[in-house]
């Protein structure tokens, strides 16, 4: 699922444009609120979309992977 960051920035202006029409510190607070709880639904979307399609690139193309680092056991770090 990819998100238009378009469509974040129309949705932030029109709860910023809303807020700053009210002093009703209430208000503002919820507005705040949407627009947190939109950034978050949109960032979570982002990082499943790039978590897809790094698995995707992993698949097509193993050796991109990170090699795991080997660790030393204890017995090779005593002996040096």
């Amino acid at each position: 699922m990819e998100t238009d960051p378009g469509l974040n920035d129309q949705r932030i202006e029109e709860s910023s444009t809303s807020t700053d029409n009210s002093s009703d510190d209430k208000s503002v607070a919820q507005n705040l609120k949407a627009q947190s709880d939109l950034m978050r639904a949109d960032a979570d979307a982002l990082i499943k979309d790039a978590e897809a399609k790094l698995a995707e690139a992993y698949k097509l193309d193993p050796s991109l992977k990170p090699k795991k680092k080997k660790t030393q056991t204890k017995k090779k770090a005593a002996s040096k």
